[in-house]
């Protein structure tokens, strides 16, 4: 049994060693690694420097346009309520002139039916107690006029009355 508890105390002592070495090894990846990661930050830094301001910048930039087109918007509502408050305020005029106008051409056509309905009233009643007394009176006098001839002896040639009928036509 000794000799097998030396030859596992050597055993031991193996993977002791190999363990260390696997240790060392893994301490010098991970110092070249380390090494490299510095590398490779400072190139990211470098590198990122410029995109990280450029995006700073432009964020800036955005919230500037960002405020500019709030400030629109509110510009833009409130002149779309003052267009709405227009808009009404001129249908409410153009109603009411509609109104107006209905009334005013309700009352002209009540006027003008009445004048219409007064000039024939007043156009019969001078032809009935106008004309027709004078066509009567015309009639009559001429009747004078053919009696006092005829009484009178006086008798037209009907050539000459012919004539005189022809220039009353013209």
């Amino acid at each position: 049994m000794e000799d097998s508890l030396f030859y596992l105390v050597i055993l031991v002592a193996i993977f002791i060693c190999i363990q260390v070495a696997t240790m060392l090894g893994i301490l010098v990846i991970l110092r070249k690694l380390g090494g490299n990661l510095n590398c490779i930050q400072t190139l990211v830094e470098q590198e990122a420097k410029p995109a990280v301001s450029e995006v700073r910048e432009a964020i800036v930039e955005a919230k500037e346009v960002i405020k500019i087109a709030r400030g629109a918007a509110e510009n833009l509502t409130g002149v779309t309520d003052t267009v709405r408050l227009q808009v009404e305020h001129v249908n409410s005029i153009i109603q009411e002139t509609t109104d107006k106008a209905k009334v005013q051409i309700s009352r002209a056509d009540e006027v003008i039916t009445g004048a219409i309905e007064k000039i024939e009233t007043t156009s019969t009643n001078i032809q009935q107690n106008v004309l027709t007394p004078i066509q009567e009176l015309s009639k009559v006098i001429q009747n004078i006029s053919s009696g006092l001839n005829l009484f009178l002896g006086r008798r037209k040639n009907p050539v000459d009355k012919a004539h005189q009928d022809e220039e009353m036509f013209i």
